[in-house]
């Protein structure tokens, strides 16, 4: 009888390991193109459909450089000071915003906005957040120290990224990955899932 209980509950355990959700990293610039376009092509549509198998983690920084200055930092961005802006706001939403699905609802907005540095406010709103508090860390050396160590961890990435946005399944970096993630992300979630797979692979 106690064989049989434990392989039950091995049965369990490997069960609900299959059902984990697909990590996606994205590390991204909130000027940056193909980040922008990653986010309305793919990004926003897997969200809204399979969400439910996705574990998404985001980091703003890309090929940008810090130098202490005083208690904080500047930043040279690859697009400009907004850009710099841009991924502090993002930074400080990270820090601020608790609940894992409204930051990921937040990032998303403000990455298919108009202009992604001006829409924190904008999307706040539309996710339900305060935005007084995150609108004052961006513009201060806390946003500055938190993009810092968005930095980073993207710095501490093997391999390091060649390419933004650089988008790694599971914490495992590949190239066809990255190709994919770009062109079909629902398709790379999906085929990635070990558990059941729900409607919106179908």
């Amino acid at each position: 009888m106690a064989g049989a209980v434990h392989v039950l509950l091995a049965l369990l355990v490997a069960t609900a390991a299959a059902q984990e959700p697909v990590k996606v990293s994205v590390f991204f610039e909130t000027l940056c193109p193909d980040s922008i376009a990653f986010f309305n092509s793919q990004l926003e549509p897997a969200w809204n459909t399979i969400r439910d198998i996705m574990e998404v983690d985001l980091t703003a920084y890309g090929f940008a450089t810090a130098t202490p200055s005083g208690d904080g930092y500047v930043f040279d961005c690859q697009h400009g000071d907004d850009e710099c802006q841009g991924n502090k706001v993002e930074a400080c939403a990270k820090a601020y915003i608790s609940d894992y699905e409204t930051y990921v609802d937040f990032s998303i907005c403000l990455m298919t906005g108009e202009y992604p540095p001006t829409e924190g406010e904008t999307c706040a709103e539309k996710v339900g957040v305060e935005w007084a508090a995150i609108g004052e860390c961006a513009q201060s050396t806390e946003g500055e120290t938190l993009l810092y160590l968005q930095g980073q961890e993207q710095d501490a990435l093997q391999p390091a990224p060649d390419w933004i946005p650089w988008i790694i399944i599971n914490d495992v970096y590949t190239a066809d990955n990255l190709v994919e993630a770009q062109l079909d992300l629902i398709g790379l979630v999906c085929r990635t899932y070990e558990g059941t797979p729900p409607a919106g692979c179908s």
